[in-house]
């Protein structure tokens, strides 16, 4: 009979340190896994929108740009430059300096009068509570081709399919929401 030969060998296990030698992309001595601002900016990577970019951190709308270079923060076609609002996508310009934007703003112009009832809503000098003589109407706003005594029949164009009509004492605002009627009286050669 042959014989059975049996051998012993004892496993040899070998424990080695790893070192993660992963990027470290802001060169802090942090490699980016356990890095919680992988770009040195200050700001964690869970709140920055540019996590390897340590000039940008922000976008606020949304558009791929970060803040710091994009010309136009809100995305509403006015440069941060010239937007009294460049953070709100609604707003942009503030007519008379009181803090509430030109589209929320009931008065934009500041005279007292609101938008609806203003003859020239942008325009401060000129509101429904003025009084013109002809002569200054004819002058400076409308032309009266066809006048018809003491109470002519005219009508004023203000912008935006908005006109204002008076006739024989009754006017009417016409807009594209609707008309609103109204009185008005010439005296002494005053609207």
């Amino acid at each position: 009979a042959e014989p059975v030969w049996y051998m012993a060998i004892q496993p040899r296990i070998q424990f080695y340190e790893a070192t993660d030698i992963g990027l470290d992309s802001d060169s802090d001595g942090t490699i980016d896994s356990l890095d919680d601002d992988m770009d040195n900016d200050g700001f964690t990577n869970d709140v920055d929108a540019f996590v390897f970019d340590p000039n940008e951190w922000s976008d606020g709308d949304l558009d791929g740009i970060g803040d710091n270079s994009d010309s136009d923060w809100d995305n509403d076609g006015v440069d941060n430059d010239n937007d009294v609002f460049p953070t709100d996508p609604n707003e942009w310009s503030d007519l008379d300096g009181d803090g509430t934007g030109d589209n929320a703003d009931l008065d934009r112009d500041g005279d007292g009068v609101d938008n609806d009832l203003d003859i020239a809503p942008d325009d401060a000098d000129i509101s429904a509570a003025m009084t013109f003589t002809a002569t200054e109407l004819k002058a400076n706003y409308i032309n009266l081709p066809n006048s018809h005594g003491a109470e002519p029949t005219i009508r004023l164009g203000v912008g935006a399919g908005q006109q204002y009509s008076f006739d024989t004492g009754a006017g009417e605002n016409i807009t594209g929401a609707g008309t609103t009627t109204y009185t008005f009286a010439v005296a002494n050669d005053e609207l």
